[in-house]
This record gives C-alpha cells, structure tokens and sequence, in this order.
C-alpha cells in the first residue's frame, strides 16, 4: 500500500478529489512536452519554452455543467512565475491564492512553487466555485519563491512588477515582440528578460549572467562613447 501512495505521488503530485462539493471527477489525462500539441495547438510552444514537464488535466461535472483543472508541472518556480506573467492582465487579482491569482469571467489562474494553475468553466458557473476549486488545489502545493537580480533592476527604473513579463530565451521574447530567431542576448548562458510596457511603447530590460559577455557589451559601449566624444 505504501509503494503503491508513492508511485502515486511521484506521477501525479497534486492528487485531485473524486468529488468536490458536488462535483465528480469525471476524466483525467496526462500530457508532457512530447504530446503536449494533442490538447493545444500553437500555444504549447509557449508552454515548452516555459520548461513545463507535465500538464495534469482534470474534467469535473455537476448537472450537466463543467469544470476543466489544468495544472502545468515546470521545472522550477521561475518557469511557473514566467509563464504567469505571460497570461495575466486582463482579469481580478486574487490575493489569497497562490503567490499571484487572477479571475476572470469563466476562468481562473494562479501560481505557487513550480505549478501554474488553469481554472476553466462554464458561463453560468459562478466565480465563488472557481475560488473555492483553487483554494482546494493549492493548499496541496508547496511554497517556494525565488529570487533575481533583475526585480531589483526592475524597481530601480520603477517598472511595474504586476504588468512584466518575465523571461529566459528568444521564443519568448519573439512572441512578445520579434526581433531575431537567432540567440543574441546569450539566455542559454543564463540571461532573464522582463518585458514592460511604459508610456512611449515598452522596455526590455536584460540581465546578463556571463561575466565574459558583460565585459562584452561594456567594451562595446566603452568604443562607442569614444568614438562619439571624438567625431
């Protein structure tokens, strides 16, 4: 019986109730990175450069209506964090749920530790479900923040934190506003964006983490300074 719970744990970490105030669970399925394009279409790219490694999906019925659970299994916080802010910004924020939550009118999404979280439902559900379906799923979930340099960077030029995108490699940074496929900021050296929208249009704000490309990009505005000062 025990190795059976830990074989349970270990593939699905957020066991779902079979009923819920009403509600049965009616079908679960997993996908990965691998099939993940049989359940979206196009956006699961966006859900790959997010490291995702599992999507745990839960169908629920209560006379006749419906609830689809999604919960996206990532690799670490930043991933969950990142990709929260990709999709955020056009409902309510909840401040009991999660590190940040969000409603909207049939839908609810949250984050904490390395999960991102995905309430769907019907026009006729009201919003009271959906909160009381991610309170259920979230206490299940383990606490753990994390920290960058880049947030206080952020401060510093007073960006908003609640309107970024945060960010790790040209896919992401292409779909938010294309420049180049090729990797000319250096993420696969570990290099976090943010992405902000401001008065005049948006900064992008890079944190380099290669010491060598630094002195890069400091030689080169070094020779530019120069340059300009003496023509």
């Amino acid at each position: 019986m025990m190795v059976f719970y830990l074989l349970f744990e270990i593939l699905y970490p957020i066991g779902m109730p079979d009923e819920f105030q009403g509600w049965l669970k009616k079908e679960f399925k997993h996908y990965s990175k691998e099939n993940i394009f049989d359940y979206m279409d196009g956006s699961g790219e966006v859900y790959i450069s997010f490291n995702f490694e599992n999507l745990y999906v839960y169908n629920y019925e209560k006379e006749k209506n419906k609830i689809i659970v999604e919960i996206f299994e990532m690799v670490e916080p930043k991933y969950s964090f990142g990709l929260y802010t990709h999709i955020r910004g056009r409902g309510k924020t909840i401040s009991a749920i999660g590190e940040d939550c969000e409603i909207f009118k049939n839908s609810l999404i949250f984050w904490k530790g390395k999960y991102f979280v995905s309430l769907i439902s019907e026009d006729n559900i009201k919003n009271e479900i959906l909160l009381s379906f991610a309170k259920e799923i979230e206490k299940n979930i383990k606490k753990e923040k994390f920290k960058s340099e880049i947030f206080k960077r952020a401060k510093e030029l007073n960006l908003n934190l609640k309107n970024i995108k945060y960010f790790f490699n040209m896919n992401i940074l292409n779909y938010n506003y294309y420049i180049i496929n090729e990797d000319i900021f250096f993420f696969k050296d570990g290099t976090e964006g943010i992405f902000s929208p401001c008065k005049d249009g948006y900064i992008l704000l890079l944190l380099f983490k290669n010491s060598f490309v630094v002195s890069l990009i400091e030689t080169s505005i070094a020779m530019f300074l120069l340059s300009f000062l003496f023509t």
